[in-house]
């Protein structure tokens, strides 16, 4: 092999990479079109099925964000978490948890 060789594959390698950028191009606007496929139409036919509808309205009379990040954020927890503790203290095996050996 001599060095017109070596050039030769150097620059038809740099042809095939100046290709690349448009097939990633394509994939990343084939993602984004998939993407807005599912936001705009998949998930809010999902929504108006009524299981869902009722999920939604549910959770809606009782105040409860889909978008909270923790539940312990939300208002209706502030009074739950103390009747939780009331009622763990008055049943200790009734969320399974073991109670302590002495």
């Amino acid at each position: 092999m001599n060095c017109r060789d070596i050039m030769r594959r150097r620059s038809s390698g740099r042809t095939n990479r100046r290709t690349t950028p448009s097939r990633g191009r394509r994939a990343l606007l084939l993602w984004i079109l998939t993407g807005g496929v599912v936001w705009c139409g998949i998930l809010p036919a999902i929504s108006r099925q009524p299981r869902i509808r009722a999920d939604i309205e549910h959770n809606d009379a009782l105040g409860i964000d889909p978008s909270a990040m923790f539940y312990t954020e939300l208002d209706l927890m502030d009074d739950l978490l103390p009747r939780i503790d009331r009622f763990q203290r008055e049943h200790p095996t009734a969320f399974w948890v073991p109670s302590a050996k002495p």
